[in-house]
């Protein structure tokens, strides 16, 4: 890829994809570092994210409504998210961005949801998908996420159930998306954890 962009620099698509590429593997040798740390992999790894971040900066001002180059930037986040969650907030800044430019995508809508969760804002999360499954009722993932948000707001910081209609939904949410979708295991085996502990 970076040969590519050294030959074509002008191409945004290229660039589009080493930003990505850049990202994950900055990742996971971010993941390798933490497992056994090693200041050249740890080097290494902060120039691809570094690349990678400064890649999708360029194309986000070059091309501010390219929904493509947007969905990227929420991957490049999220990946980088998951080894050095601070990411989270701005892979939900750019899912918010590119939720206004493509505003009836279903899984724009799921990733803002999800995002929200993520980083806190169950009740947010939870609007965003109720709003997802109404853009694309066959998406079972998202009665997934529905469900696991819905029983997060039913628990305490103990995780006792206090909000027993919050529970209800989330158990309600795993139920629907195995009798419409087919057996799930995730969603079986939540709700099998949620019957054992209550």
């Amino acid at each position: 890829m970076q040969l590519a962009v050294n030959k074509r620099p002008s191409e945004p698509v290229f660039r589009d994809e080493l930003a990505l590429n850049n990202a994950i593997l900055a990742s996971a040798l971010l993941y390798q570092n933490q497992q056994k740390p090693d200041e050249q992999n740890a080097t290494f790894a902060k120039q691809l994210l570094d690349t990678a971040v400064s890649q999708s900066n360029r194309l986000i001002l070059e091309n501010p409504n390219n929904i493509i180059f947007w969905k990227t930037r929420v991957r490049i986040f999220y990946t980088l998210s998951q080894v050095d969650p601070s990411y989270l907030t701005q892979a939900l800044a750019a899912v918010k961005k590119t939720a206004e430019l493509a505003p009836t995508d279903a899984d724009v809508s799921y990733n803002l949801g999800v995002l929200y969760g993520e980083t806190g804002d169950i009740k947010k999360g939870i609007d965003v998908l109720e709003q997802t499954v109404k853009l694309k009722p066959d998406y079972s993932i998202a009665y997934y996420a529905l469900g696991i948000f819905y029983h997060q707001l039913a628990l305490d910081e103990k995780g006792k159930v206090v909000n027993k209609e919050y529970a209800q939904k989330a158990i309600d949410n795993m139920k629907y998306l195995i009798k419409t979708f087919g057996p799930s295991e995730q969603a079986q085996s939540a709700l099998d954890l949620w019957n054992a502990g209550q």
